[in-house]
């Protein structure tokens, strides 16, 4: 990876720190136990990933990409909040297992 960054003249130290928060976003996914949870996780890891994909600043194809990234990132956030809010609409809550018990309740899921 070092020889990459030495080869596309990278100097600036916040490609690895965005590399990390990028995973710390991955690693709050494993952990989320509650939808609010998981969707902020998942904008930590989606926005660093935003930045490395505009990293080339110069060439015209990474700032292309990193727009048409950016733009259907932000769509898909909005259709997982909407969806968020739908099962809290309906539920009232939104944690997982609290979920999945009410659905079991309601007779949504089989019990397979």
């Amino acid at each position: 990876m070092l020889d990459y960054f030495k080869y596309e003249k990278f100097v600036s130290y916040e490609l690895p720190i965005l590399i990390l928060l990028c995973m710390e976003g991955m690693f709050l996914i494993i952990s989320a136990n509650d939808y609010f949870v998981m969707y902020v996780a998942l904008e930590l890891q989606s926005i660093p990933l935003y930045i490395l994909a505009v990293s080339k600043r110069y060439s015209n194809v990474s700032v292309e990409a990193g727009l048409k990234y950016f733009v259907y990132g932000s769509f898909a956030s909005g259709v997982i909040l909407y969806g968020i809010s739908l099962i809290y609409g309906s539920l009232g809550v939104t944690d997982f297992s609290s979920v999945l018990v009410l659905l079991h309740s309601l007779s949504f899921v089989s019990s397979a």
